[in-house]
């Protein structure tokens, strides 16, 4: 089974100062850290990343089947997190997740990254 895709940065100002990755494959994650994360760390699995020290965000952007436990994991662990949607795949696990959060010192934030993508932006346009 692949592993999901995570990215954990701490963040100054406006632009990450410490960084963890991790990828599925070795080659991608080391094609991405390249590219996107220089000084990054590079993590074998989701759960080193969300225990590493010294960090302000996790950035959930993995399958949608994964989100509920890497969303559980990070509050668990105190972390904020930025996630894609959808938050989780069943109502009653977005509630668990929202009970969760509530109790914690996190900052939880969903991303809706999709109504910037070019493509999308077009079928829309379409439509009107």
């Amino acid at each position: 089974m692949l592993k999901p895709v995570g990215l954990k940065i701490k963040l100054k100002g406006s632009h990450p100062r410490d960084c963890s990755v991790v990828r599925p494959q070795p080659e991608a994650m080391r094609a991405f850290g390249e590219k996107h994360a220089t000084d990054a760390k590079r993590c074998d699995d989701w759960q080193a990343v969300v225990n590493c020290e010294n960090m302000d965000w996790v950035f959930v952007m993995s399958w949608n089947c994964f989100h509920k436990g890497q969303a559980f994991a990070a509050i668990e662990a105190g972390e904020s997190i930025f996630r894609e949607k959808p938050t989780t795949t069943t109502p009653q696990d977005c509630r668990v997740i929202k009970d969760m959060y509530e109790k914690s010192d996190s900052e939880f934030v969903v991303g809706f990254t999709l109504r910037y993508s070019p493509r999308y932006r077009r079928k829309t346009s379409q439509r009107k």
